[in-house]
């Protein structure tokens, strides 16, 4: 199953911003960047950009040790 970058990075900056994350929204692209080697160029020249869930789950658990912190 694949799930679209736009949308997990959206669902982790409403996350980090509940958990009181200041730069909620660049700690989100920056964790982005890292988990799935992709860099803002390429994400806007492909919004429907798509990712395997098994390394979506792997960016939901960086997200969620951010929160934790």
């Amino acid at each position: 199953m694949e799930v679209l970058v736009r949308d997990i990075i959206k669902k982790a900056e409403e996350k980090l911003k509940e958990a009181g994350v200041v730069d909620f929204a660049v700690d989100s692209w920056l964790l982005a960047e890292f988990v799935f080697k992709i860099n803002r160029t390429g994400f806007y020249m492909d919004p429907m950009m798509t990712v395997p869930k098994e390394r979506a789950d792997k960016y939901i658990g960086h997200q969620k040790s951010l929160c934790n912190t």
